[in-house]
């Protein structure tokens, strides 16, 4: 067994079990015995002999090498640096050094809990200027921008023409409601007659319809907003006319149609009749912040008439062909026989089943050419204009549309059915209504190839 001089732990080994110091550095080392008592500067202890029995300090390391007896070691003062006490300064004392620490720590807590206080109220001063700025901000800025779009409507009214902005006369009736519909970003506003009851309209996004009944009299008044141009008028305005004349045909039998056009837009005139008499209806298409507007007039008698023509703005424009129309009519329902079953004084050649035929394969036209003209206009869109198609279409045969859309757009007139029209005033059995049978039913067969060859260049087959 061995007593480690470090730390004082008997071992049996080579090594200290605590401290882990060699048994070679615990071997006594040729020091001349030194007599008399020291103290160890590091743990204090009074030793007699080499190596302090606390902690394991040589005496020749200790700061103090000088024997001393036992009154001296009483007396001496510790010497500065060791572990036990620190030097106290001059002229203080234990106790006033105790004071002051403790005054310094309440001087400091008291430092720390104003500055927490007044953070806090930092935040809440800045909570309660962030209310008052949003309530006051918001209610500013509202004010802002009514000025703002007050100024814009004024100088957009200085710069524009009025018909920009307001496409019929909202100030010709006095007393009569208005309506408005919307497409987009587009509103059109519509006036509606002074006897107008709200009960008769139907408005539906990008459509209004006023149908009403005044005694034996009625008339009608039909607005409709469609989508945004992307071409020329004429496309569009072709197109119209013939939806204007299918719809006719699924809510009465047409007699007959004209058209007159200039660089404002189209008039279309109709003549039908149904189960209660014949009428005519007056279609006015043009264009309105980039749009068509569609505006129709429909009426059994053109009696006391003349207020709907200037306030839904066909006079301005068409008001000599208005004029002539009323007086032709005026004259046929002068000349017509009442027995014959048709007010314009005209022959009927066709029977009703012969009518009904033509319609019917009208029908049968645009049930096959509606899909085919919508993917004539997607492909305008998303390949001629805009270049999009394979985000829709990854597969897409982009050389195939573009040939399909130039082979479509050459045909364009023929494909619409402009040329292809029933005569009533000839007997059915014309060759020329026998060739417009043929022909429509030719377009019913290329509507339906061309729907299929845009399909099959849409799915790359």
């Amino acid at each position: 067994m061995w007593k480690c001089l470090k730390c004082g732990t008997e071992n049996e080994w080579n090594f200290c079990t605590e401290c882990r110091s060699s048994k070679d550095e615990n071997e006594p080392k040729d020091v001349p015995p030194q007599e008399g008592m020291w103290k160890c500067s590091r743990c204090g202890a009074e030793i007699d002999g080499n190596f302090c029995v606390s902690c394991g300090m040589a005496r020749l390391e200790n700061d103090s090498l000088k024997p001393v007896s036992e009154e001296v070691v009483a007396e001496q003062p510790i010497p500065q640096g060791t572990m036990l006490e620190q030097p106290i300064p001059q002229g203080t004392t234990p106790e006033s050094k105790a004071v002051n620490s403790e005054e310094r720590g309440g001087r400091k807590g008291c430092i720390v809990a104003i500055v927490v206080a007044l953070v806090i109220a930092a935040l809440i001063g800045g909570l309660i200027f962030a209310a008052f700025n949003m309530i006051f901000g918001a209610r500013e800025s509202e004010e802002r921008i009514e000025v703002v779009i007050e100024e814009d409507i004024d100088e957009y009214l200085e710069d524009e023409e009025i018909e920009e902005l307001e496409p019929f006369d909202l100030h010709f009736w006095h007393g009569g409601d208005t309506v408005y519909i919307e497409n987009g970003h587009v509103f059109v506003i519509i006036p509606l007659p002074p006897n107008a009851r709200m009960e008769n309209v139907d408005i539906e996004d990008s459509s209004f319809l006023l149908s009403q009944e005044e005694g034996d009299t009625w008339f009608g008044v039909r607005v409709i907003l469609r989508n945004q141009m992307v071409d020329e008028f004429w496309v569009y305005s072709e197109y119209e006319v013939e939806r204007t004349i299918d719809w006719h045909n699924e809510v009465a039998n047409v007699i007959g149609y004209d058209t007159h056009g200039n660089s404002e837009g189209t008039l279309v005139i109709t003549y039908w009749e149904d189960d209660f008499g014949d009428g005519i209806t007056f279609t006015l298409i043009r264009q309105f912040g980039g749009f068509i507007l569609l505006t129709e007039l429909g009426f059994d008698t053109l009696d006391n008439k003349e207020d709907f023509f200037e306030v839904y703005r066909f006079n301005e424009h068409f008001y000599w062909v208005i004029q002539d129309v009323i007086a032709e009519r005026e004259a046929d329902m002068a000349v017509a026989d009442p027995d014959d079953g048709n007010d314009r004084g005209e022959e009927v050649e066709w029977t009703s089943a012969q009518r009904t035929s033509w319609w019917d394969l009208m029908d049968e036209f645009w049930e096959a050419a509606n899909p085919s003209f919508d993917l004539f206009f997607y492909i305008w869109d998303a390949v001629i204009f805009y270049d999009t198609i394979l985000d829709d279409y990854p597969n897409a045969d982009v050389a195939r549309l573009r040939e399909l859309h130039e082979e479509f757009d050459n045909r364009f007139e023929e494909l619409i059915g402009l040329d292809t029209e029933a005569d009533f005033t000839l007997p059915y059995e014309h060759e020329d209504n026998q060739n417009a049978f043929r022909d429509m039913r030719d377009l019913i067969s290329e509507h339906e190839r061309f729907y299929r060859e845009f399909r099959a260049a849409l799915e790359g087959r």
